[in-house]
């Protein structure tokens, strides 16, 4: 199977897309006040900073555990090992971001750095500190880094075929994402696309059980 995207930034198409952010705005300026408040909160409430891999490797398998929980989802729990070894295979163009409330790791994200723009690859948050407004403080600094220090602008991924969230929601309401529609195609060899005609109708069954056959 191959896929990959054209006709990027295009009106033409409205099932697939790529999330993006490329203007920070400072919290005064938010024009919101409840969106000022949760970004003030979680600011005071925790403490936002990069980490390194042995603090990941240390402390974000408890909060990964945590956050897959919640998911519904069909793709697979990592256990500990993979855990480990998804996290030393990073490479050098990868910057790792903590939230900490008093000393504890409670939220982690990883972005991997190119010249023009930054691609959030993972990001998970305990579940039991969200109302604490984390996520706000996170996304915050990570604007304010990325785009307000570095020019650079940030991807939150694509629209999501793995897992329900309520995330690409939050960063367009929220933190001024938008959503940049393009052409996803897809090609299988001729057995494999006959067999996925045939359970494509079924699809959502299969997002009961972990298979990952439609991610």
């Amino acid at each position: 199977m191959a896929r990959w995207t054209t006709d990027f930034n295009s009106q033409g198409y409205k099932d697939f897309y790529y999330l993006i952010c490329d203007e920070f705005i400072e919290i005064d300026d938010i024009k919101s006040r409840s969106i000022r408040h949760e970004i003030r909160k979680g600011l005071k409430r925790s403490k936002v900073n990069l980490i390194t891999k042995q603090t990941l490797l240390e402390q974000g398998y408890e909060v990964y555990k945590k956050a897959f929980r919640k998911y519904k989802t069909n793709v697979m729990e990592m256990n500990k090992q993979q855990f480990v070894k998804m996290v030393k295979s990073l490479d050098e163009k990868i910057d790792i971001w903590g939230v900490f409330y008093e000393e504890e790791l409670v939220a982690w994200t990883i972005i991997k750095v190119y010249d023009e723009y930054c691609d959030r690859m993972i990001e998970k948050y305990n579940p039991d500190f969200l109302k604490y407004k984390i996520s706000a403080a996170l996304n915050y600094e990570i604007n304010s880094y990325y785009i307000k220090n570095k020019d650079k602008y940030i991807l939150s991924g694509t629209k999501s075929l793995n897992h329900d969230t309520n995330i690409q929601d939050y960063l367009e309401n929220k933190f001024n994402y938008k959503k940049k529609y393009c052409k996803l195609n897809v090609v299988y060899v001729w057995y494999l696309k006959l067999f996925v005609d045939i359970l494509y109708p079924f699809r959502k069954n299969f997002y009961k059980y972990k298979t990952g056959f439609f991610s």
